[in-house]
């Protein structure tokens, strides 16, 4: 009789269980805005009336964004259109100033701590950028993760800096995970110049991110960046470069997974295009899109 209460009690508790949910569906992001918000090589200042009409239809509850060059102004654009959003960015940006960091939903998460890791850059002023680290609670339920901004060295000469880097980051991973810390999400412009060749360098990232039980949602996606090509046609090629990677506990605890690039990129599916034909978010905002990733409990 007691055995059969204790079984019975059991399932109950595994029913409530069930019933309990461990983490929300949540949406991420990563964009590089190019320069903001005044471009000095392109002489393009940002358009931000297209930026905000941008973040305002991707709905996302973190974005990673690089390339901030002008953090204050930055700061006051995303306070006066988006009272729900707030912004954690680095006060280092390497040699060219482009600061890094998030913007994330202040009524849905709390970002718990926020920092910035010089041990990827030579210093604040020089070298690349340094990782942007933010703790974040999702409020509603306590789902915690670890949320780590890059902008990896650009150019196909600098694969081995960028590999580094990605190591350097391991050992932030693995200090995180000593203090008890099990999600992680590593989001921004990896600068993967070789990743559309599926050759060489392709198959060295897939390498790295499988030793280290991590997967890149970029791998489904066309492209998520347009560059000159190489050649001088009046026409811009697409690239990846941008990604959303996560380790398997982060993944684990949603039942799908699916990610978009926005934008130019979704606009043009990833063709061979003029400036013009891109668009507004192309020759104002970047060359860069925004890349979502939608996790559904």
């Amino acid at each position: 009789m007691k055995s059969f209460f204790n079984i019975h009690v059991a399932l109950l508790l595994g029913l409530l269980t069930a019933n309990i949910a461990l983490c929300g569906d949540i949406k991420l992001g990563a964009y590089n805005i190019r320069n903001f918000d005044y471009d000095e090589r392109a002489r393009i200042s940002t358009d931000k009336d297209a930026l905000a009409n941008i973040i305002a239809k991707l709905n996302v509850d973190v974005l990673s964004v690089e390339e901030i060059n002008q953090v204050e102004v930055f700061k006051d654009f995303i306070q006066k259109k988006f009272p729900n959003l707030d912004s954690a960015l680095t006060q280092c940006g390497g040699a060219h100033g482009q600061r890094l960091g998030f913007v994330y939903n202040k009524k849905k998460f709390k970002l718990n701590s926020f920092k910035e890791d010089g041990r990827l850059s030579e210093g604040c002023d020089t070298g690349v950028r340094p990782a942007a680290i933010a703790d974040f609670t999702e409020i509603s339920t306590g789902f915690n993760f670890i949320a780590i901004t890059l902008h990896l060295k650009s150019g196909p000469k600098f694969t081995e800096k960028r590999y580094q880097s990605l190591n350097q980051v391991m050992t932030i991973i693995n200090e995180f995970k000593k203090s008890g810390k099990k999600n992680f999400v590593i989001m921004g412009d990896l600068n993967t110049t070789e990743f559309m060749d599926r050759g060489e360098g392709f198959n060295r990232f897939n390498s790295f991110l499988a030793k280290n039980d991590l997967s890149t949602l970029s791998s489904k996606l066309k492209c998520t960046a347009y560059w000159w090509g190489g050649s001088d046609d009046g026409l811009e090629s697409p690239s990846v470069l941008d990604h959303i990677v996560v380790n398997s506990s982060f993944k684990n605890n949603f039942k799908s997974v699916s990610v978009q690039a926005e934008a130019h990129c979704k606009t043009s599916a990833c063709q061979i295009m003029s400036p013009a034909q891109l668009g507004t978010s192309y020759t104002g905002v970047s060359d860069h899109c925004p890349v979502i990733g939608s996790f559904k409990e």
